[in-house]
């Protein structure tokens, strides 16, 4: 589902929650959702953003054979 056809912060937070709580999410995944939901959606953002940022610089420099 795209984030665009989710209207509110209720209804975002109950996809996340239908995410961890589904079969196709891994464990790490479904703690994170967990753990990010019960803090402050600010701060949890930019920790999420910092990951992604910094796991797609290390993917990218895999896939390059650096």
């Amino acid at each position: 589902m795209a984030v665009e056809k989710l209207g509110t912060p209720a209804e975002i937070e109950a996809y996340l929650r239908k995410v961890a709580e589904g079969p196709y999410a891994s464990y790490w995944l479904k703690g994170s959702i967990e753990t990010l939901l019960n803090r402050d959606a600010l701060d949890a953002t930019r920790d999420a953003e910092f990951l992604a940022e910094w796991l797609g610089a290390r993917a990218k420099l895999i896939l390059e054979g650096k």
